[in-house]
Formats: C-alpha cells, structure tokens, sequence
C-alpha cells in the first residue's frame, strides 16, 4: 500500500442491534473506513442479523461471550486478514474481550477492556497486566505495525476528565499507571499525539445525553498504535455520532 489514505473506526456500540437504531449503518456508510472495530455487542452471533453480519464491501470477524446478551468484540475489514486470533489467551474463559486480525503489513486488535464496577477492580488490573505483557511480547517480536483500539475503560489524566473532581473507576492512580505502562513500552496513544491539549470525551452516559449535556464524560476509547507508525497518521479524531453513549473514534493513515 503506498500513498493511500487508510482510515479506521472504532466504537463501544453497546449492543450491535441497538447501535443499527442510533444509526451505525449511517455512519459506516458516511465514513467508509477501510476496517471498523466495535466492541460489547452485547448478543451471540446467532442473534447478528445479516444487515449487520454482512455490511457490503466488508468482511466481518466477530467474538462472542460465553456470557449470554454481555460483551463480544468484532471486526468489519475491507482487506482479507492472514490470521483472526480470539481471547489472546489473556481472558478467564471465552468473555468476547479482545480479537486481532493479522494483515501483510500490519496487526490490528479490537479491545473491550473491563470496567472495574461491576467487575472487581483487582480483575481489571490483572487483565491489564496479562494484555501489557502480550503486547510487549508482540511489539517486541513483530516487524509489522500494530494498532490496538478500542474501550480500556480509563481515562488516562485530568484532558480526559469533563468532570476534574472524578475519582471513581475510570481514572483510579493504579488504572492511569497501566495506561503509562502501555506508553513505556514502545505505543503511542494516537488521539493525544494529534491533539495535546485538547479536552474531549468519547463516552457520556445517557443520563447526559438526554439532557443534551453531550460532553459530560470521559476519554476511554483509544488507539495505541507502535512509535514507527505515529510517522504514518494524518488525523486521529473523536466524533459526535451518537451511536451508543460512546461516540466513535477515527484514526486516518498515510500509507
């Protein structure tokens, strides 16, 4: 691929059938990204209709929770990937959390990481330290780029905040300092390399929706891509479609 401009979605769509009535198939069909990432869709495949399991123009890759009607990550591709891996082996059993689609030159995972409410925040920083560990090995042993997106479920300092009193799950000492991990060994966070000082949220919940107050929220959603590939973005942009209570975000490439 050469001089061609590459564009990537990713949204937490909080249920797959859902988002199709807040418009996802409007967006992807306003957008056309050349790959889209979702995560918590929130219903076994069986349950995907066609409209969503066979957008035109894409292939589609999804993996489901054990867990009935509760998170699954998946990924819409433009391209015909080499490899599909799921789990990652990084989860407790199959809970639809992480999925890596392997392409010729490069390496994408779909990632839907716990929230630390409902579930235990000693099992949120346990996956974090499992996942940080496959990803160090990854950049470590792959010559190809690697793009990792999705929802981690962290705000990762006060920019990410609409809310600078917020101390809950979300944006606890111990979470930030999983996402500086991340940073120190070899990733970027893309969004905040484009935009340093720019203060905008991807998620509000729908408390705050209703009321029109869109931007009561925080940064959870990102794209962590490898130092090498930062060389190769033109945009990475958070944007105002409501599909779920997270808005999606677009990582744009020159390659």
């Amino acid at each position: 691929m050469t001089d061609y401009n590459f564009k990537i979605m990713s949204c937490n769509l909080k249920g797959i059938r859902a988002a199709k009535r807040h418009g996802f198939l409007d967006v992807v069909k306003e957008e056309n990204p050349d790959i889209i990432c979702v995560q918590d869709l929130k219903t076994n495949l069986k349950n995907i209709p066609n409209t969503l399991r066979n957008i035109p123009g894409y292939e589609s890759y999804f993996y489901e929770s054990n867990t009935r009607g509760q998170k699954g990550v998946g990924i819409y591709t433009k391209i015909e990937p080499n490899d599909v891996y799921e789990g990652l082996g990084v989860e407790i059993g199959n809970e639809g959390r992480l999925l890596r689609l392997d392409f010729n030159d490069f390496i994408i995972i779909s990632s839907f990481i716990p929230s630390g409410g409902k579930e235990k925040i000693t099992y949120k920083l346990d996956f974090l330290d499992k996942y940080i560990e496959y990803l160090k090995n990854l950049i470590d042993n792959q010559e190809k780029d690697i793009i990792v997106c999705g929802d981690f479920n962290i705000a990762h300092d006060e920019k990410d905040l609409y809310d600078k009193r917020f101390r809950e799950s979300g944006f606890k000492k111990e979470e930030r300092e999983r996402i500086d991990r991340l940073l120190n060994i070899g990733f970027k966070d893309a969004f905040r390399e484009i935009n340093p000082d720019l203060e905008q949220v991807s998620f509000a919940s729908y408390q705050y929706r209703k009321k029109g107050e869109d931007y009561k929220g925080l940064r959870l959603d990102y794209f962590f891509i490898n130092e090498r590939l930062m060389d190769k973005v033109t945009n990475c942009r958070i944007k105002d479609y409501h599909i779920s209570d997270h808005n999606p975000i677009f990582l744009e490439l020159n390659f």
